[in-house]
């Protein structure tokens, strides 16, 4: 059995060993580190914002990128229980988001807002009548009448446009664009031919025995009309090919592009005509033959197009 006093010289030497032990050197942490350089990356990004939109993306993802490690190392402390991939893919996301956002509060005036929405309008198309070119004269003509004489404007794409307000505010279209696929691929926008000062005539059988046609005409329907929300509208729309593009071939495949009074474009999605493979559709577009009495002989009239 140890006595008091050997006890006590045991303490004491005990002492004496951990007293002449070195101190432990504290190791770098990477974490601390990068946590207060993505500090000082964020404060330099909303003190000097850079100037471009890429610039400012590039600064985004520094700042990402400095604060992933400390990121994942802070959810391993704040939830050291739970399972790894659940703390380390949340502290990410939280990360983006975060990240995210201040690009969006320091940088709005480069980086364009996030917008998650609906199409504000449906567009479809279909049937169209489209010429091969510019100097062909297609089944349906504009027509008019000026001191006796007749001119007819060539309608080079004659088209059936149905437009449906998808906002839940009414909206006055102020204008529209129609752009027609090429057989190379490209894009071509149509000129559109103001008709409705005109007559419709139908002269595929020939100038001679030309039929005047009545029709819905859809800048007549769009004129001075405020669309309430869901309200549809359904109206034929005429263009020529621009004189550059006068010996280009076509398809039957258009892109339409609506703008509004409010300030508002929207261009729809590539648009076929003839998507209805089953003959599903039965709202069809209308095309009035006017009675015989009401036929023009068509051949000495005036040829014009639009400038």
């Amino acid at each position: 059995m140890t006595t008091r006093a050997e006890r006590r010289a045991t303490a004491r030497e005990a002492a004496k060993q951990l007293l002449r032990r070195p101190p432990e050197k504290k190791r770098f942490r990477w974490d601390y580190t990068l946590g207060f350089a993505g500090v000082a990356v964020g404060i330099v990004i909303v003190l000097a914002p850079p100037q471009t939109a890429a610039s400012a993306r590039i600064w985004l993802l520094i700042l990402f990128g400095v604060l992933v490690y400390p990121a994942l190392h802070f959810a391993d402390w704040l939830l050291p229980t739970k399972p790894k991939w659940l703390t380390y893919s949340g502290s990410v996301l939280l990360l983006m988001l975060s990240t995210f956002a201040l690009g969006q509060l320091a940088l709005s005036d480069f980086l364009p807002p996030l917008r998650i929405t609906r199409d504000p309008y449906f567009v479809a198309v279909g049937p169209s009548f489209i010429v091969p070119n510019r100097q062909s004269l297609g089944d349906l003509a504009a027509v008019f009448e000026q001191n006796g004489q007749y001119t007819i404007i060539p309608l080079n794409v004659s088209l059936f446009i149905e437009l449906t307000n998808l906002q839940s505010a009414q909206s006055m279209i102020d204008k529209y664009g129609v752009a027609i696929k090429t057989k190379k691929g490209n894009w071509v926008e149509l000129k559109r031919v103001e008709t409705r000062n005109d007559e419709i005539y139908w002269v595929g059988s020939g100038l001679q025995m030309a039929k005047q046609i009545g029709l819905p005409r859809l800048d007549a329907l769009l004129s001075l009309r405020w669309l309430q929300p869901r309200e549809n509208v359904r109206g034929w729309s005429f263009f020529e090919y621009p004189p550059e593009f006068s010996h280009e071939e076509f398809e039957s495949t258009f892109r339409v592009t609506v703008g509004d009074a409010a300030g508002l474009v929207f261009t729809s999605k590539s648009l076929v005509v003839g998507d209805d493979k089953n003959n599903m559709g039965i709202q069809g577009a209308m095309l009035e033959v006017r009675p015989t009495y009401m036929d023009k002989d068509l051949s000495r009239a005036a040829v014009k197009y639009v400038p």
